[in-house]
């Protein structure tokens, strides 16, 4: 009798502890703590967050041993968003960049015309190389990230122009922009959007006016203007021929894509492909800077610079599938500044 009621309390403690995490998980929970100083509010938010982590984290793994097997073209890795579920990710840093009003001018520049000619191009491009990208930023739990292509794209142009690399004002125009705000705290729409402020009013320095993350009253200075531009262009939607060209010859331009494939929140490395993005107009919910292209192990990328801070991809940039239909949108939806 005694020894089978010792293995029932056996049997009942083993269930209560089977979905307990295991001393490598708990390693792994601590390490990621520490590396991205997390903390929460009570031990109940930890467990959940812990929970999400480990999931991220089972996934993560198993995608990477598709790529050891040679089946995928990218790797994933844990970040500092790897404590949130895709659907609160989503909420935060990316969502609908349409908010109902367009700027397009494919007709009135004819800097567009220019593209559309002939000529060899270098077989990769890296602004980075030639100093016309400043350091990734990072643009929080904010919808932001079309300012953040448009003033990439605008600091990139301003270095060209002046040969000075200055770190623009994000903020300045998430306060000051004419845009619909978002249903949380901060503002939405194309980067011609962005682009029509900037050309209407300059745009002020980065250090004159920090990024805060969220709509405050404006605070635009002429004086502390760090950069002017005289127009915008739209390429051909859709046309990588003309992104490729317009990369190579003009620098940087502001592009968006679908990204709600939940693994482009755990990108590492490699060149990113998606089986489930799509390439209209009205899926596109994420902002980009395409900085150049290349190939990497005989596939065609895009590189671009992302605005989720360091610890995501390669040190914030990343590799895009590139001359596969417009994947993801990323040719749907490019423009770029013009400075005469």
């Amino acid at each position: 009798m005694r020894l089978s009621l010792f293995l029932c309390c056996l049997a009942a403690s083993a269930l209560l502890t089977a979905g307990a995490p295991s001393h490598n998980d708990l390693e792994e929970w601590t390490k990621f703590k520490a590396t991205y100083n997390k903390t929460y509010s009570s031990a109940n938010e930890e467990n959940d967050r812990m929970e999400i982590f480990l999931d991220n984290k089972n996934r993560i793994d198993k995608h990477n041993q598709l790529y050891k097997n040679g089946l995928v073209s990218y790797t994933m890795g844990v970040n500092k968003f790897s404590d949130m579920t895709e659907t609160e990710f989503r909420s935060f840093y990316t969502g609908s960049l349409n908010p109902g009003q367009s700027f397009r001018r494919e007709s009135s520049l004819n800097t567009n015309r220019l593209l559309l000619g002939g000529g060899d191009l270098p077989r990769s491009v890296d602004w980075r190389e030639a100093n016309w990208v400043t350091p990734v930023k990072e643009q929080k739990e904010c919808l932001s990230c079309w300012i953040f292509s448009a003033v990439g794209a605008v600091e990139s142009q301003h270095y060209n122009k002046t040969g000075e690399l200055v770190t623009l004002s994000e903020q300045n125009v998430v306060d000051c922009v004419n845009a619909p705000v978002d249903e949380g705290h901060c503002r939405i729409g194309w980067m011609d959007t962005a682009f029509e402020y900037i050309l209407n009013n300059g745009i002020d320095t980065e250090e004159s006016y920090p990024y805060e993350a969220e709509i405050k009253e404006c605070r635009f200075d002429p004086s502390k203007i760090g950069a002017t531009i005289t127009g915008y262009a739209d390429l051909p939607p859709g046309d990588e021929k003309v992104l490729k060209r317009a990369v190579a010859t003009v620098g940087p331009v502001s592009v968006a894509i679908d990204s709600k494939d939940g693994d482009f929140q755990h990108y590492k490395n490699g060149v990113y492909h998606s089986d489930t993005c799509l390439n209209t107009e009205d899926k596109l919910d994420h902002a980009l800077l395409v900085i150049g292209y290349g190939k990497e192990n005989g596939q065609p990328y895009w590189l671009v610079k992302n605005s989720w801070g360091t610890t995501w991809g390669e040190d914030g940039f990343g590799k895009i599938a590139r001359n596969m239909d417009n994947h993801c949108g990323i040719a749907t939806k490019a423009s770029y500044p013009v400075i005469d």
